[in-house]
């Protein structure tokens, strides 16, 4: 339904639209993105170009999904922990734009959690900043809670969605791909023509057979056949608490962001 949603946000498709394919999906099963397409409200192509976009990046504390004391916990802990003194830096290190962590700091100033210490070197444009004894104490207390420090979570709904975005069902491997990543083993046609259905399904595939015969060079050369870029979260949030991900440097085609990715200015 998240997937659904964004359809609507993006105007791809109308709530009429939408609640027919939900009728359909209820009644026979499957992927909404299989039904809107066998109902004629989007094509293959549409659907391929909107999972596709990489995920936004907020510019606004409402656009992050957290409230802003939430959000504040990152800002704080990053001074405590990192000594970071200044907005880029603090920027950086939780991956949100310059202009929520100004907006964040100006909420810690008024609580008396910070306050100014003049310019960076000669650079008037860029202040710095210092935890108050008051800032202080909130920081440890949000540590005794969390010692996570780093980019702030993404909510568990932008996860779910990008998870929907990012199934491989959203792509199809065609018969030139699967013999042009294959080539190099050889396979029997009979092979070709099993691991074909198989890959397109969204399904698990259980390779077996004897040592030694081209099972772990088969599940590699699959993995290559998808080119979608998978973006994985740098931690999420549940019920409050930050989930930290563990990234496998194996893994192919993955972009590790805080989602959304770390802003640039």
């Amino acid at each position: 339904m998240l997937l659904g949603k964004t359809l609507l946000e993006k105007n791809l498709i109308d709530q009429e639209q939408l609640q027919a394919t939900l009728a359909r999906q209820r009644a026979t099963g499957g992927r909404i993105e299989d039904h809107l397409v066998a109902l004629g409200f989007l094509t293959r192509e549409q659907l391929w170009k909107m999972v596709q976009e990489p995920p936004p990046v907020p510019f606004s504390i409402q656009e992050t999904g957290h409230e802003a004391q939430f959000l504040l916990k990152f800002v704080l802990k990053s001074m405590f922990v990192s000594g970071l003194q200044n907005i880029p830096e603090i920027s950086r290190e939780i991956a949100l734009t310059r202009s929520i962590v100004e907006e964040l700091l100006q909420i810690a100033k008024k609580e008396g959690l910070v306050e100014t210490r003049g310019a960076l070197g000669g650079n008037s444009a860029i202040l710095r900043y210092a935890l108050t004894n008051k800032g202080m104490e909130r920081t440890l207390e949000v540590l005794q809670q969390s010692q996570y420090v780093g980019p702030v979570p993404v909510t568990l709904s932008t996860y779910r969605l990008q998870v929907e975005k990012q199934t491989v069902t959203n792509e199809h491997v065609t018969n030139e791909t699967l013999a042009h990543i294959l080539a190099h083993l050889v396979l029997s046609p009979y092979i070709l023509r099993q691991l074909g259905p198989a890959v397109n399904s969204g399904k698990p595939i259980l390779l077996y057979g004897p040592s030694g015969n081209g099972k772990t060079s088969i599940a590699e050369a699959i993995g290559q056949a998808f080119e979608q870029t998978i973006y994985l979260p740098r931690s999420i949030e549940v019920a409050g608490i930050s989930l930290r991900f563990s990234i496998r440097s194996s893994m192919r085609k993955c972009r590790a962001l805080a989602l959304p990715p770390r802003p640039n200015g």
